[in-house]
């Protein structure tokens, strides 16, 4: 990002803040969806089993970008290819789209095996309200280990510019979630769930 764009952006930014805080921006009535495949190129995610993270993020949200747009939402995507997308342009994307929401899609990993389950984050109130639908729609359909919705400082839910959540789906280090999740077929099913998620946060009150 250049000295005019990281100037504009930060401008933006802040007027966008004032924007949701003071309700001029109807969040709920959004009219595009950022999905953001974690990592990318030399950032390779979570590395378990054969199973890459940042090529497994890629083909979820390709198949969530399938599901809303066939529910009349239009999508940007943060990447389409194996391609390194720094946090900042990540984030700088969100400042092209007056009314849009950021979704974030990770998949967690840890050196203890036996860890498992679905994790979502946000930074700000309305990102809170983003991430609940999406967090309790994957957790009611699949029956995953509930981890929580907490409030996390991750730059891409800091920094953007409309209501943000980052959902870490499943963890790839354990093996019976690393197979389940792996599954083309499943992973429809887990893009359905995430798809109506989004669209249950637009009804919510």
């Amino acid at each position: 990002m250049n000295f005019y764009h990281s100037i504009t952006y930060s401008i933006y930014l802040a007027l966008a803040s004032l924007m949701l805080a003071s309700g001029q921006l109807d969040a709920r009535n959004f009219d595009r969806v950022i999905l953001d495949p974690g990592h990318g190129g030399s950032d390779k995610g979570c590395l378990w089993g054969g199973v890459r993270e940042k090529e497994m993020t890629l083909k979820l949200a390709k198949k969530v970008e399938s599901r809303l747009k066939a529910n009349g939402v239009p999508v940007v995507m943060t990447r389409r290819s194996d391609l390194f997308v720094s946090l900042q342009r990540r984030a700088y994307i969100s400042t092209r789209y007056r009314n849009a929401i950021f979704v974030s899609l990770h998949y967690n990993a840890h050196t203890n095996t036996s860890v498992y389950g679905l994790e979502s984050f946000y930074y700000s109130p309305e990102g809170k309200k983003l991430a609940t639908p999406i967090h309790r729609e994957l957790q009611k359909r699949f029956n995953l280990k509930d981890r929580g919705i907490r409030k996390k400082d991750f730059y891409v839910l800091r920094k953007t510019a409309c209501p943000a959540a980052l959902i870490e789906v499943a963890y790839l280090s354990n093996p019976a979630e690393r197979r389940r999740f792996s599954s083309e077929a499943f992973q429809w099913r887990v893009a359905r769930a995430i798809a109506y998620g989004i669209l249950q946060y637009r009804k919510m009150p």
